[in-house]
Formats: C-alpha cells, structure tokens, sequence
C-alpha cells in the first residue's frame, strides 16, 4: 500500500469563522514514516490531527486510511477501524483513574473482544517497552507525570497500529521528561515500523523526526 494515511483537498471551516481553518490540505503519510507538524497555536494543527484520525468530519476534501475514504464509512465502521488502525497520544494522558496501569493499556485491546487474559498480557509486553514493568498495577494517581505518559504511550501502541496520532504528547512534561517520552515513542515506534504524525510546537523535537511540515494560514508547507 503506497500511503498509510492520505488525505486531498481538506478545509475545516468552523461556524461563525470568515476563514478555513485549513484550506486545501494534501499529506501522504507512508509506512515507518516520521512527519512532525509545527505551528502557531490556534493554527489548526490539532483540527487537522483530529480529520486525519477520523475524529472530527472535514467541510469539504477526504481522508483516506489504509484505503478506506472515511467520509464514506459508517460511524462504527469508522469507529472500529480507528480502533484497530490507530493509537492515539495527547498533551494530557487521560488514563481512566478507576483502572491500573495495565488495565488502561489493555482497554484498546478489551473494547476489540480480545479475551481478557490475552488483552492482560499484551498490555504487560508493552509496558515492558516503555519501561514501566515495576508500576503495572499502580493507580494514575500513584504515578508521576512522565510514568502517566509512559502509560498513555503503551495504550497507544498495544493494538500494534499502522499510525501513530500525537497533539503535543511531551507539552505538560518538564525538558528533561520531555525529551525521554519523545525519544522513547520515536524509537519504539521505529521497531514497530507504525508510522508516526506528532503535532508539536517544540522544534527541536520536530527535528529529530524524518519530515517536517508548518501549518500557516491554513496551508501546510514543508520545511528543514
């Protein structure tokens, strides 16, 4: 398959606004790839990040994933393969607080009527991979802000999904924090051969990733 996510002529204008918030958006992102998205706040950027992932419906343009035109599915449909296809990384880590730790990274795979033993042990692998093997049955509460990070990073990888989505997934964490989170999603996801879009405004963490692109006036541009 030539493209993971590819999206042609996309506009988001909101109601009540003179202008698109974006205005005729081409991205093809292929496997493995690594594509930052820099901008201003209140650029689009997470707008845009939100189409891709079929979280929100463009005014007009399509966005395709894995070959499926999203505006052309049901909700369910849409809905499940969102859930099989993509992880998803935000500024706040929205771990369910009720839960542990393994429990949150295994609910992707539970929502999927993977058995529960099996969904258990997969979500244990992954916490394995961020490093986070001593704090499996450790409530969000008992965890600190990178650890809760580390955690919303495995949920978002334990379905093994062909894309990564990230809105600012290092902006509530200090530098030094920071730099280990963005490291560690760009390494594992580079052993899982997913690829990875990660909106953020922090441009020496956007370097460290294979494409970047500006979003500026509702056009996306690249840039080095």
């Amino acid at each position: 398959m030539s493209s993971i996510i590819r999206c042609e002529g996309l506009t988001k204008t909101y109601t009540g606004l003179d202008v698109a918030v974006l205005n005729g958006i081409n991205l093809n992102i292929k496997k493995s790839e690594q594509i930052a998205i820099v901008g201003a706040s209140g650029s689009g950027k997470s707008t845009l990040l939100h189409l891709l992932g079929g979280l929100d419906t463009p005014s007009s343009g399509e966005v395709e994933l894995l070959g499926n035109n999203l505006n052309q599915l049901s909700e369910a449909r849409k809905g499940q393969i969102r859930n099989d296809s993509l992880g998803f990384v935000y500024q706040f880590h929205h771990l369910l607080p009720e839960f542990t730790a393994i429990e949150n990274v295994a609910m992707p795979l539970l929502i999927g009527r993977m058995p529960r033993e099996q969904a258990l042990s997969a979500a244990k692998d992954m916490l394995d991979k961020v490093g986070m093997t001593h704090r499996v049955e450790h409530m969000p509460s008992e965890l600190s802000g990178g650890e809760r990070q580390r955690v919303a990073l495995a949920r978002a990888l334990v379905t093994e999904p062909a894309a990564i989505l990230a809105d600012e997934p290092t902006g509530n964490l200090d530098r030094v924090t920071a730099n280990q989170v963005f490291n560690l999603l760009v390494e594992i996801n580079a052993v899982l051969k997913t690829s990875l879009v990660v909106v953020t405004h922090d441009l020496t963490l956007a370097a460290k990733m294979h494409k970047q692109f500006k979003l500026e006036d509702g056009k996306l541009a690249a840039f080095s």
